[in-house]
């Protein structure tokens, strides 16, 4: 997610002729933390699954139940 940002203030800096902080203050409410935005929403839920990633110690378990 940051490595996109991070894309886009590059292109901004490119495309209309400004320094980096300008083009970061242009896109700043999209990637700050404790904004509501829907980028805001995937990093949170990017950071969920990597959390519950990083605490599963092994490999998941599943039942096979037989129908027949």
């Amino acid at each position: 997610m940051c490595l996109c940002f991070l894309t886009e203030i590059k292109a901004h800096m490119s495309t209309q002729d400004m320094n980096e902080s300008i083009a970061c203050d242009t896109l700043q409410d999209w990637f700050t933390k404790k904004k509501y935005s829907t980028f805001a929403c995937l990093h949170l839920l990017q950071h969920r699954a990597s959390a519950i990633a990083y605490d599963t110690m092994g490999l998941p378990c599943i039942w096979w139940t037989d129908t027949e």
